[in-house]
């Protein structure tokens, strides 16, 4: 995709869903919504786009910092999508090599969200009852 100058992003890409400010929709795969959050910050960061997704009120912007793919993160939140969004731009300074999965996380005002990860011994224990049946 190419982000001119006078493109503008009017919806979410969150469910897979690019809106355009024309009304135009595009339908993403999920390798596809990753590339295009890549690209939409991207764009942002060279001050191509002249508008940034809507916001909702009702809503908490999280960051979820996937380090080397082995334990998780989860920053924030914050009150706007452009605070969150400047928070991953500059971890991504920070992580050249781009060891870290950055993911957009967000949640319903006020609500509680809690990221945690499964112990080993989680799936041995389940992989020996597996066996035993």
């Amino acid at each position: 995709m190419n982000y001119g100058k006078n493109m503008a992003v009017d919806g979410s890409i969150n469910f897979g869903e690019l809106v355009f400010s024309t009304g135009k929709r595009l339908v993403l795969s999920a390798e596809e919504c990753a590339e295009v959050d890549a690209r939409l910050l991207m764009a942002k960061a060279e001050g191509k786009l002249v508008q940034q997704n809507h916001q909702r009120q009702d809503q908490d912007y999280y960051l979820l910092v996937m380090e080397n793919d082995i334990s998780s993160d989860l920053q924030g939140p914050w009150n706007t999508m452009e605070d969150r969004d400047e928070a991953a731009l500059k971890h991504r300074a920070e992580d050249p090599d781009k060891e870290d999965g950055l993911f957009m996380l967000n949640a319903t005002k006020g609500a509680a969200v809690a990221i945690d990860k499964y112990c080993g011994g989680f799936f041995e224990q389940v992989e020996s009852t597996q066996e035993q049946e």
